[in-house]
């Protein structure tokens, strides 16, 4: 549900940038990595005591580390990761990258993407 959500976010975010362009008013999406926070502990310590259960154990870890292997070396701070990011806004970016390494990423989903459209337009991929 978690990844669901923040590609809804940016779904939502790339329509209204759209809709409210004429009106003067810009959107950014954000795209922030990973935080040293205590946000895990907080979220469980938040649940009501009927539902608690562990938000993420050892298994999640190692799965998020074996999807992004460099995240953890590129973890910042909440105000680290801000830094820029209200400059970025008033800039009218319509990206803002926080912190992190994901143009390895980016160039894949790109490349493949591009080729699946090449092919749909009837070219060769």
């Amino acid at each position: 549900m978690y990844q669901a959500s923040k590609f809804a976010v940016w779904g939502l975010a790339e329509t209204l940038r759209i809709e409210l362009a004429p009106e003067g008013i810009g959107v950014s999406v954000i795209f922030p990595s990973g935080m040293r926070s205590r946000h895990l502990e907080t979220s469980e310590a938040a649940q009501p005591a009927h539902l608690r259960r562990p938000i993420a154990g050892d298994d999640d870890f190692a799965a998020m580390h074996e999807s992004n292997p460099t995240m953890a070396q590129f973890l910042a701070t909440p105000e680290e990761a801000a830094t820029g990011v209200v400059d970025a806004i008033l800039g009218d970016r319509r990206y803002v990258v926080t912190h992190g390494e994901f143009l390895e990423a980016l160039d894949t989903r790109e490349r493949e993407l591009r080729s699946a459209a090449t092919q749909a337009a009837g070219g060769n991929p």
